[in-house]
């Protein structure tokens, strides 16, 4: 894989449970509850990091480029933060806060801005419990123009089926965390809270093979991702303790490639909730 100087229109970099790019109806929608487990293993990274990923279409043309990047917070939980972006203006920002040893995600919030449509939304989630039952409370605020005094706003709360879940935004580091063994398997519960739907995922280690990226040519492990019984994104992580993303294909037209280290970003908290929204 290559990376040619071209300047291309910003894609969609919303990870849906089958794809990377935002999908359809029943692509993300609701089903019936399913035996989940505990599918990290063990922490590869030593916060704070960052890494700095461009994207690629099939046609191996530009399409942005990212910054991953994973913190602690005041509690020593682990603050994951995706920022995308494009020369066009347009963004795609995702800050989510984790238990430090689980990954169980505790509180989110994620930007985007469109700058054709001159529109800026946001979407906070709030993780915790209602009646025994895990619930994830969303407030999505849409932005028209991205300087509105006031915001249309929609309350959306969600019951999670299962007891192993993780926030969808987290999804290129957890699979960082899983037993990369050949032919090691585990199914959770993928939560989209900004789409207000949930959707059992399977990953699935392959084999071991060689990968080449802006960054230079290295083992990785070959993962699958399944859906719906049929694997539907690759991704490829390296074979060193730390297993970071080398490769990402959600064989919908976007590749995010590898392209070395960055400088790890200052980023706010999540913002709480609206009253309106808090239950």
């Amino acid at each position: 894989m290559t990376f040619r100087e071209r300047n291309v229109r910003f894609a969609s970099f919303a990870l849906c449970a089958l794809t990377f790019a935002l999908a359809g109806g029943a692509a993300c929608a609701q089903q019936e509850r399913i035996d989940t487990v505990n599918v990290v293993s063990g922490i590869p990274w030593s916060a704070p990091e960052a890494y700095r990923y461009v994207i690629i279409n099939s046609k191996e043309q530009p399409q942005g480029e990212g910054v991953f990047s994973v913190t602690r917070d005041a509690g020593g939980n682990f603050v994951m933060v995706q920022q995308f972006s494009d020369e066009d203006g347009n963004s795609d920002s995702s800050t989510v806060v984790v238990d430090a040893d689980t990954l169980r995600p505790l509180a989110g919030e994620r930007e985007i801005i469109d700058a054709a449509e001159d529109r800026r939304v946001t979407a906070v989630r709030v993780y915790g419990a209602e009646d025994g039952d895990a619930i994830v409370r969303i407030a999505e605020q849409t932005y028209d123009p991205p300087d509105e005094d006031d915001p249309s706003l929609r309350c959306s709360p969600l019951k999670i089926d299962g007891e192993h879940y993780y926030d969808n935004d987290i999804s290129l580091f957890l699979w960082r965390t899983i037993t990369f063994e050949e032919g090691w398997s585990g199914t959770y519960t993928n939560v989209l809270a900004n789409r207000r739907a949930q959707r059992a995922l399977t990953v699935r280690v392959r084999r071991q093979e060689q990968i080449t990226t802006p960054a230079g040519t290295f083992d990785a492990w070959l993962v699958g991702i399944e859906g719906e019984g049929k694997e539907t994104q690759s991704a490829w992580f390296a074979t060193t303790p730390d297993h970071k993303l080398l490769v990402y294909n959600n064989r919908e037209n976007q590749v995010f490639l590898y392209a070395g280290e960055a400088d790890v970003p200052d980023v706010d908290a999540p913002a709480a909730l609206p009253e309106k929204c808090a239950g």
